[in-house]
Order: C-alpha cells, then sequence, then structure tokens
C-alpha cells in the first residue's frame, strides 16, 4: 500500500508574459517507513512538490 502516490502530476506557473513548466508527469510511489530526498538545482520544482503535496498548491494535471 502506498503512503504517497502520484501519478502524471504537472504543474506551471502563469506570467503576464510566458508560462513557466515546474513540473511535467511526475510520477511518485512511496510507502510508509521509506526515506525520500528531493535534490536538484535551483529552480527544478523541489519546493512546487512539497508545497503540491502539502496542499498549498493545488495541481493542474495528476
Amino acid at each position: 500500500m502506498s503512503f504517497i502516490e502520484i501519478e502524471n502530476l504537472s504543474f506551471s506557473y502563469q506570467s503576464i508574459n510566458d508560462d513557466y513548466l515546474a513540473l511535467k508527469n511526475l510520477n511518485l510511489n512511496t510507502h510508509k517507513g521509506d526515506f525520500l530526498c528531493v535534490v536538484g538545482h535551483s529552480g527544478c520544482g523541489k519546493s512546487t512538490l512539497l508545497n503540491i503535496i502539502g496542499g498549498f498548491l493545488k495541481p493542474q494535471n495528476g
């Protein structure tokens, strides 16, 4: 049984001139007791992912 399950998660930020795709078709499956570390360069979507999991942002897909 999955503790956190994400399927095809996508999220983009909209600005006046353009859209910025932060997450595209992300899949993640964790189980209770798993240790997960989210790493990546600046602007790759780490905080966006955690804000969606925490319920602070609503995903556009997934």
